[in-house]
């Protein structure tokens, strides 16, 4: 009797356990949620949210919308939080993004290249971080490297995957941007059979 007495209290402290973390769990999202939101229209506000956040719940969501947060503010801090992302989620695409965004905007496009080479030499098969390389030399007014890279992703990407369609959309303008017609309308051709969702760009650009 003993014994199943134990038992019992035992289940029930496991089930207590998961319940409240069950909970504390979604009162963690419903936060994020909020600070999420907030972060445009308040990103002094948000940033203050964020930081009590990360130090409880230090994740990579957490960590990048902080870092979204700074960069309305002060890109600098925002770098500084973007590495705390990557060393917990090395191939976080939406930090990736908002770093090149910041990268480039100072025109420090020979440190990008720099940083992504040694990323890629980690990640040889992340057809993200090739397509982001690609899009930094077509600012960089490097097209031929472009292309290479994003020849890489269309290589690499699986077959349904949207990297692959923006490789394919950029090689169909940067084709048709340098009068390269044919070859232009052939990868536009190709992104349209795959996700029609691009036709009023393709549009735009004929």
């Amino acid at each position: 009797m003993l014994q199943v007495s134990r038992t019992s209290i035992s289940v029930f402290v496991i089930v207590l356990i998961l319940v409240l973390f069950a909970q504390a769990l979604s009162q963690n999202e419903a936060e994020i949620g909020r600070l999420e939101l907030l972060l445009e229209s308040n990103p002094e506000e948000a940033i203050s949210g964020l930081e009590a956040l990360v130090e409880t719940s230090p994740s990579p969501r957490s960590y990048f919308l902080l870092a979204k947060a700074w960069a309305l503010v002060d890109a600098n801090e925002s770098l500084f939080l973007l590495e705390r992302v990557f060393e917990r989620a090395p191939l976080h695409e939406l930090a990736w993004q908002l770093w090149a965004d910041i990268i480039t905007t100072s025109n420090q496009y020979v440190y990008a290249q720099a940083r992504l080479q040694q990323q890629l030499e980690s990640h040889p098969q992340s057809s993200y971080l090739h397509l982001l390389f690609a899009q930094i030399n077509v600012s960089a007014g490097k097209p031929a490297e472009a292309q290479k890279f994003f020849g890489r992703v269309l290589e690499i990407a699986p077959d349904d995957s949207v990297h692959k369609n923006r490789a394919l959309f950029s090689l169909g303008y940067m084709h048709v941007s340098s009068n390269r017609f044919k070859e232009g309308e052939s990868f536009l051709k190709q992104v349209l059979e795959r996700d029609k969702g691009y036709v009023p760009q393709a549009v735009d650009l004929a």
